[in-house]
């Protein structure tokens, strides 16, 4: 009797490792796909905001000081910007079912 307790004891701790290794294996799956795709983008994203502040500091300089220069400037972060889109876009063309619940406003992906 007191075998088959200790029987049913080490069964139950082994089912709950294997369960353990299981959901840590998915865990770590998740982990590598944060990584290699969801941070890259973050980061991306953050650069496009950083842009769009750029192209509006350097329009308000060029109205406050008529110096055209600035054209030029806030079209290099315009550029920018557009590239990130591209990015962005390529990368959800190629993964429609990452954009579950999403919307995107068409005119602004250019």
């Amino acid at each position: 009797m007191t075998v088959l307790g200790f029987g049913a004891v080490i069964t139950m701790f082994t089912a709950i490792i294997v369960v353990c290794i299981f959901e840590l294996s998915q865990i770590q799956h998740g982990v590598a796909e944060v990584e290699n795709i969801v941070v890259p983008y973050e980061l991306l994203a953050d650069e496009m905001a950083f842009d769009v502040v750029q192209v509006q500091q350097f329009l308000t300089d060029v109205s406050a000081t008529h110096d055209r220069d600035g054209f030029v400037d806030a079209e290099k972060f315009a550029t920018t910007f557009k590239d990130g889109v591209k990015q962005i876009k390529s990368h959800y063309a190629n993964n429609p079912d990452k954009l579950k619940g999403a919307s995107i406003n068409s005119a602004a992906l250019g």
